[in-house]
Protein backbone atom coordinates (compact mmCIF):
# COMPACT_ATOMS: atom_id res chain seq x y z
CA UNK A 1 0.00 0.00 0.00
CA UNK A 2 1.71 3.16 -1.24
CA UNK A 3 5.11 1.70 -0.48
CA UNK A 4 4.52 1.93 3.25
CA UNK A 5 5.84 -0.98 5.25
CA UNK A 6 3.57 -1.77 8.18
CA UNK A 7 5.42 -3.24 11.08
CA UNK A 8 4.54 -4.70 14.39
CA UNK A 9 5.26 -2.38 17.28
CA UNK A 10 8.11 -3.38 19.50
CA UNK A 11 7.47 -3.35 23.23
CA UNK A 12 10.27 -0.78 23.29
CA UNK A 13 8.36 1.70 21.11
CA UNK A 14 8.28 5.00 22.95
CA UNK A 15 5.32 7.29 23.41
CA UNK A 16 7.06 9.89 21.21
CA UNK A 17 7.48 7.35 18.40
CA UNK A 18 3.81 6.41 18.57
CA UNK A 19 2.80 10.08 18.55
CA UNK A 20 4.98 10.71 15.48
CA UNK A 21 3.49 7.67 13.75
CA UNK A 22 -0.06 8.93 14.44
CA UNK A 23 0.82 12.40 13.12
CA UNK A 24 2.26 10.94 9.93
CA UNK A 25 -0.85 8.80 9.48
CA UNK A 26 -3.04 11.90 9.89
CA UNK A 27 -0.97 13.81 7.31
CA UNK A 28 -1.25 10.92 4.86
CA UNK A 29 -5.01 10.69 5.36
CA UNK A 30 -5.44 14.43 4.81
CA UNK A 31 -3.25 14.28 1.71
CA UNK A 32 -5.27 11.41 0.23
CA UNK A 33 -8.51 13.26 0.95
CA UNK A 34 -7.20 16.44 -0.69
CA UNK A 35 -5.91 14.54 -3.71
CA UNK A 36 -9.27 12.78 -4.12
CA UNK A 37 -11.09 16.11 -3.92
CA UNK A 38 -8.81 17.67 -6.54
CA UNK A 39 -9.19 14.68 -8.84
CA UNK A 40 -12.97 14.96 -8.52
CA UNK A 41 -12.90 18.64 -9.49
CA UNK A 42 -10.40 18.44 -12.35
CA UNK A 43 -8.90 15.02 -13.05
CA UNK A 44 -6.84 15.99 -16.11
CA UNK A 45 -5.44 19.15 -14.51
CA UNK A 46 -4.59 17.41 -11.23
CA UNK A 47 -2.83 14.56 -13.06
CA UNK A 48 -0.84 17.08 -15.13
CA UNK A 49 0.25 19.06 -12.06
CA UNK A 50 1.24 15.84 -10.28
CA UNK A 51 3.37 14.75 -13.27
CA UNK A 52 5.03 18.19 -13.38
CA UNK A 53 5.87 18.04 -9.66
CA UNK A 54 7.28 14.54 -10.00
CA UNK A 55 9.39 15.56 -13.01
CA UNK A 56 10.71 18.59 -11.12
CA UNK A 57 11.68 16.57 -8.07
CA UNK A 58 13.20 13.59 -9.89
CA UNK A 59 17.00 13.58 -10.13
CA UNK A 60 18.47 14.02 -13.58
CA UNK A 61 20.26 11.00 -15.10
CA UNK A 62 23.63 12.71 -14.60
CA UNK A 63 22.89 13.13 -10.87
CA UNK A 64 22.06 9.45 -10.54
CA UNK A 65 25.31 8.36 -12.22
CA UNK A 66 27.55 10.51 -10.03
Amino acid sequence: MLGIEWRRRSPRTTLGERRTERRLAAILAADVAGYSRLMGVNEAGTARVLREHRAGSAPSPSEVIE
